[in-house]
């Protein structure tokens, strides 16, 4: 009598699990349906608008890390205590070559200089793309050349307002733009 009892129960509780698990399974089924033929050119309209940014080899860190190294205090800037602060602007071509290297904010043509020096070093990059293709981009470097006196005094140029500035080149270009973080190179005077 116990088992006829347990075997009910048991019974009620399949009759009561069953119709939602085949609910859920409609549920799921359901979300993995075949795309209408719109829905499918909106999604592949969207991924070949889809753009991702350039990457210089072994990502952000190494770019800053080979800038950091590489860049060096223009000697006549340190003997005369100059400071300043550099945007170089570059383009990184569909092939993931750096150049067309052009000024995006006034500063010391010394500094201009050492940072289009350094630039012109890099290696090649993986270009930006856009669906999948590589297309070109622009790319701005922010560089401050500060100063450190023997009294450790420091002096610095005024920083530009690199927002408006990635606005005012990107309404300028055809290419996206992407901003490296702001680079920060000091001169020391020597005891």
């Amino acid at each position: 009598m116990k088992q006829s009892a347990e075997n009910k129960i048991s019974k009620t509780r399949m009759i009561l699990v069953l119709p939602l698990l085949v609910f859920l399974m409609f549920l799921t089924s359901s979300s993995t349906l075949p795309l209408s033929q719109e829905q499918a050119q909106n999604k592949t309209s969207a991924l070949e608008t889809e753009i991702q940014e350039p990457v210089y080899p072994g990502g952000k860190q190494k770019l800053y890390r080979f800038i950091a190294t590489t860049v060096r205090y223009p000697l006549a800037a340190h003997n005369q205590k100059m400071v300043g602060y550099v945007v170089v602007q570059a383009t990184i071509n569909a092939e993931g070559k750096i150049g067309d290297f052009k000024m995006a904010s006034p500063a010391p043509n010394i500094f201009q200089e050492e940072v289009i020096r350094v630039l012109k070093k890099m290696r090649t990059w993986s270009p930006a793309t856009q669906g999948g293709a590589p297309i070109s981009s622009t790319y701005l470097f922010p560089v401050h050349f500060t100063y450190k006196d023997a009294n450790d005094e420091t002096f610095s140029a005024e920083k530009p307002n690199l927002k408006a500035l990635v606005k005012s080149v990107s309404s300028e270009s055809d290419n996206p733009v992407y901003r490296a973080d702001e680079i920060l190179v000091v001169g020391y005077k020597q005891p």
